[in-house]
């Protein structure tokens, strides 16, 4: 009998230390995750909450705050949407939940939809503050008419000597098309610790070319760059 309890008691502290080295990761990646949230690192920690969110898919906060990162992260923006639906109908959620939404239909072109999540978190809000949110509905219905007259406009990647995997944004082409510069935040600018956010910090790089075709992009050097830009 008491080797029988003896057996118990190992297999009970057995899975007890099992329960425990379990926890430990998802502990560890929650924490985590909530650094790079508070730290508006929301390119990691968008990683981190799809962790989360595979171990504990019913969590609301994990799929409201990976929601928040696309919205604010450089990418595509519409990946909030299919979180935020899954969440919208629950007792108790933030009415946040409803503007998050109604943005992210935005951008996913569903103005309707877009309008009715923005009307609910309206009506949550005082009088006082109604009016910013009056016009991002306003705007829907700019936009939804304004969809109806595409302009024909095609953008077109400038290949390996100008576009890399990482942000490339602000262009400015001279009007001869013999110059362009815009900023970049690669893996081989000054400042060559990621910032906050996930990114490296951003320099200022030159193409020189004729008629819109541009060579390999230079870095504008320390005259104008720093480790800290």
């Amino acid at each position: 009998m008491r080797l029988f309890q003896d057996i118990r008691a190992c297999f009970f502290l057995l899975g007890l230390l099992l329960v425990t080295v379990q926890a430990k990761p998802q502990s560890a990646v929650q924490k985590k995750a909530e650094e790079y949230f508070k730290n508006q690192n929301f390119k990691s920690a968008i990683e981190q909450y799809k962790i989360l969110i595979k171990n504990d898919p019913q969590n609301i906060d994990y799929h409201h705050k990976i929601a928040i990162c696309y919205l604010n992260a450089n990418v595509d923006r519409t990946k909030a949407i299919p979180h935020l639906e899954k969440i919208v109908n629950k007792e108790n959620i933030s009415p946040e939940v409803y503007l998050d939404l109604g943005i992210a239909y935005r951008y996913a072109l569903k103005f309707d939809k877009a309008v009715e999540m923005l009307q609910k978190y309206q009506q949550t809000l005082p009088d006082s503050k109604k009016d910013k949110v009056e016009k991002l509905i306003k705007d829907c219905f700019s936009a939804k008419e304004l969809v109806k007259y595409p302009l024909k406009v095609k953008f077109e990647n400038l290949g390996d000597n100008i576009n890399t995997e990482f942000p490339d944004y602000y262009p400015f082409i001279s009007k001869d098309e013999t110059m362009l510069v815009y900023t970049s935040r690669r893996n081989r600018n000054r400042g060559a610790v990621l910032e906050f956010d996930g990114y490296y910090p951003s320099d200022v790089w030159i193409a020189e070319g004729v008629k819109g075709i541009f060579n390999k992009a230079k870095n504008a050097g320390v005259m104008i760059n720093s480790e800290y830009d």
